[in-house]
């Protein structure tokens, strides 16, 4: 088990009112994958929290997640459960710490040699959404077309910032440029994304749009301080969400 060496996350990102940690970039080849851990109700019944310590392919880019406790028959069946995302075709490394309050703590990790899990494509039942922003910042489409187009419309470079349940994990995207055309001229403009999670994940998103090649103010957005927020409750049948870019 590798050792985590305690460091401070500082000052935290600040953008017109947007607070989150340090960012990672995204990786499209992430997969959600659940680790699940037997728990005795009775054993466990003064455990405070039970945290995964995991890395991946010989103890890599390590974290700490805390495990859920989940009841199939209580009070039998208890377990401890996490889902992490990992890369496509990778080896979990793994421990499980035990706070037990004024007792300390307890480490179980396989007795010296760790837990190993092949990753394959996942073992979670997963949901992809398709995030849109409508450019409507400031012009019409017309105004930015010359003759219908698609040539004449320069690119912002739109960047969505987003994590999972309640901001966990939060990593940076850069979004796609997609012109909908009626009869080849261009009608809207969106920048869209798309992301793969566990289907009972709820996605937490804000954006930054970068306009300095129409030497237009960027910003970050992040709904007036509330960000907006994927699930299956909030997407449409189709797995779509779609913000009017703010002004």
């Amino acid at each position: 088990m590798k050792k985590i060496i305690p460091f401070t996350l500082g000052a935290l990102l600040l953008f017109a009112g947007l607070s989150i940690p340090l960012i990672t970039k995204a990786d499209n080849n992430l997969v959600p994958y659940k680790i699940s851990i037997k728990g005795d109700y009775y054993r466990d019944r003064y455990v405070d929290s039970v945290i995964l310590h995991y890395g991946v392919n010989g103890w890599q880019d390590i974290k700490d997640v805390k495990m859920e406790t989940v009841f199939l028959n209580y009070p039998n069946d208890m377990y401890y459960q996490a889902t992490v995302y990992v890369p496509k075709n990778s080896t979990i490394d793994y421990a499980i710490k035990y706070n037990v309050g004024s007792m300390g703590t307890h480490w179980d990790n396989n007795g010296g040699k760790d837990y190993h899990i092949e990753v394959g494509n996942g073992n979670v039942d997963t949901v992809t959404y398709t995030i849109e922003i409508g450019d409507t910042y400031l012009k019409s489409v017309d105004e930015y077309v010359a003759n219908g187009s698609e040539e004449e419309i320069l690119p912002y470079k739109v960047t969505l910032r987003y994590g999972i349940n309640g901001w966990k994990n939060p990593r940076d995207i850069e979004m796609t440029r997609v012109c909908y055309k009626d009869n080849d001229s261009v009608k809207e403009i969106v920048y869209k994304a798309t992301i793969t999670v566990a289907k009972e994940d709820v996605i937490d998103f804000a954006y930054h749009v970068d306009r300095s090649v129409y030497n237009e103010p960027s910003k970050w957005y992040n709904n007036n301080g509330a960000d907006w927020h994927v699930s299956q409750e909030t997407a449409n049948s189709a797995g779509y969400f779609f913000v009017s870019c703010e002004d």
